[in-house]
This record gives C-alpha cells, sequence and structure tokens, in this order.
C-alpha cells in the first residue's frame, strides 16, 4: 500500500485518473482499429456504385465486356502479387527497427520482383486475348493497358501491405482501395453519357496504375530511398521461395472464379457475364471486414513472433479470432 502510495504521489496522479486515461487509450485503440476497416468499407460501397453506373450506362452486353477484362486483370494482378505483399506485412514489422535503409532494402527489391511477375501475367493476358479474338482494342495499346493496370494491380497490393507492416493501416486502405476506386469513379462520372467498354476499361487501367505507382512517392513512402531498384538472382529466389505458399493459396482461389468465367465467357452471352461479376462484386463486399482483420493484426503478431513473445502472441491470437467471429 504505501509503495502505492508513493508511487501516486511521485507520479502526481490519482488512481481514478490513472482509471480514466487507461480508459480513454482503450477507447482510443478502438477508435483507432476501426477507422481502417471503416474506410475499407466505405470503399466497397463505392465499388458497387461504379459497378451500378458502368451497369447502367454501358448497358447489359457492352458492361459483360468490361466486367470480364476487369476481373481478369484485378485476379492476375492479385495472383503476380506471388505472395510478397504477405511477405511484406509480415517482415516489415522486424525491418522496420533497422532504420529507413533497411527498409528501403527490402521494399525496392520485392516490388521489383512484384513487377516482373505481373508483367508476364499481362503478357500472358495479351497472348489469351490474341488467341480467343476476345479483346477490347487491337494494337500495341491493349498491351499497354493489360500491362499497366496488372502492375498497378500487383504494386497496390504490395504498397497497401506495406504500409500495414509499417503501422500505418489507414494509408494502406488508402493505397489499396480508396484512391484506385476513386479515380475509377471520377474517370466514370467525366465520360457519362460517352462512356464505352475501350474507355471503361482504360479508366481501371488508369486507376490502378495512378494508385501503384503514385503512392511510391506518396505520403509514407517519401523519404525511404529508391522505391525499385533491380533484384539480384539471390532476391529474386528469396522472394519466391518466401511467397510461394502464399501465392497457391491466392491462385487457387482466383482459379475457382477465373476458370469458370472463361469456360462461361466460351460458352454464355456478355449479358449473363455482366450478371455474374456483379454478383461477385456485391458477395465480396460482404467479405472486406473479415479480410480486414489479418491487416490489421499481423504486424502485431508478428512483432510478437519475432521477440518469442508467446503470452503476447496468444493475446492477439485469441482478439483476432474474436473481431473475427464479431464480424
Amino acid at each position: 500500500m504505501g509503495g502505492s502510495q508513493e508511487n501516486t504521489q511521485l507520479s502526481g496522479t490519482s488512481p481514478q485518473e490513472d482509471q480514466r486515461s487507461a480508459r480513454a487509450k482503450g477507447l482510443g485503440g478502438v477508435i483507432a482499429s476501426s477507422i481502417p476497416a471503416g474506410l475499407r468499407l466505405a470503399g466497397s460501397f463505392m465499388q458497387l456504385l461504379v459497378t451500378v453506373l458502368i451497369a447502367r450506362l454501358l448497358g447489359v452486353e457492352a458492361a459483360g465486356i468490361y466486367f470480364f477484362w476487369a476481373a481478369l486483370m484485378l485476379e492476375t494482378g492479385q495472383s503476380a502479387a506471388f505472395g510478397l505483399d504477405k511477405l511484406a506485412v509480415r517482415e516489415l514489422p522486424r525491418v522496420e527497427s533497422k532504420g529507413k535503409a533497411a527498409i528501403t532494402a527490402f521494399l525496392a527489391p520485392l516490388r521489383s520482383t512484384g513487377l516482373m511477375i505481373a508483367w508476364m501475367g499481362a503478357f500472358g493476358l495479351f497472348v489469351y486475348s490474341e488467341l480467343s479474338g476476345s479483346k477490347v482494342m487491337d494494337g500495341v495499346g491493349w498491351w499497354l493497358i493489360l500491362t499497366a493496370s496488372v502492375s498497378g494491380v500487383t504494386l497496390s497490393m504490395i504498397n497497401s501491405e506495406s504500409m500495414t507492416g509499417l503501422g500505418k493501416p489507414v494509408m494502406a486502405v488508402i493505397y489499396r482501395h480508396t484512391l484506385p476506386t476513386t479515380i475509377l469513379l471520377l474517370s466514370v462520372l467525366v465520360c457519362w453519357t460517352r462512356l464505352t467498354p475501350e474507355a471503361a476499361v482504360m479508366s481501371y487501367s488508369l486507376a490502378f496504375a495512378v494508385a501503384g505507382f503514385g503512392a511510391l512517392i506518396g505520403p509514407g513512402f517519401r523519404g525511404l530511398g529508391v522505391p525499385l531498384k533491380i533484384p539480384t538472382v539471390t532476391e529474386i529466389k528469396g522472394n519466391m521461395k518466401e511467397g510461394f505458399p502464399i501465392f497457391l493459396n491466392t491462385v487457387f482461389g482466383s482459379a475457382s472464379f477465373l476458370v469458370p468465367l472463361l469456360i462461361l465467357e466460351r460458352t454464355h452471352s456478355s449479358e449473363e457475364i455482366s450478371l455474374l461479376t456483379t454478383g461477385m462484386r456485391i458477395f465480396v463486399l460482404f467479405g472486406v471486414l473479415g479480410n480486414a482483420i489479418y491487416s490489421l493484426q499481423m504486424p502485431g503478431l508478428s512483432r510478437a513472433a519475432h521477440k518469442n513473445d508467446r503470452t503476447e502472441l496468444f493475446r492477439l491470437y485469441r482478439l483476432s479470432m474474436f473481431r473475427a467471429l464479431m464480424i
């Protein structure tokens, strides 16, 4: 008792004030953790709005062409990330303590590896479009659009999870969801009644390219040195080895959507493709908050595991499970 009173006198605060301070910190933590999830949910509703606008402006058949290629570019970009985004959110909390130079040395070759894979994925889409005859436009411009969009999606994923790993979840959501969706919405509004499938696909490509590459000079990444660096063979092998298990999970998830979509594209009309992809976008909306749990808790889990702090590790794990079940 005497020691407690002495500590209270030395600190200059009463036990009641300490309790109020603790409650305030706890409330602040809840609010801070809810902001990224709220932003992501708002971004999903904005995506749904864009989907409805494009469907109304283009008509069902033309919208089906746009939704088909938007889905292909998005899923290809996510697979091209090759698990490097999850590698970033896992490793950056450990690298961060070594300073900005260490962060740059880790992130620059990681992004470049992702871009190399994205370029191969975009080329694969281009070959598919040429062989199948299912494409939005002809010429080199079509290849550039595919490359820009797939690269933008891949970079957005890596940049977003990097921000999460660096303890900036709000910026993570802005770079991955808010920024590309806002650019796409503005592009659609600018075109409005003049919107065509070509313009819609170009707007989609522009949105992700600007969001992915623009983030490299945006808040959070400024001052971290060169954003891209040609990786060594050792770095490429190391990054791909670490990301491969996550890549398998991502590519199988994408295949469960893409394979039926590719089959239906050959056997069904654009109207039916439009209805399918619109339904998938609505389904994704309801999974947004659940997916946010991973990004919010992963940096803390990574730090606890790195320090071998089992008590903190299992506390965060129980908290993650509780939040996921509540959602």
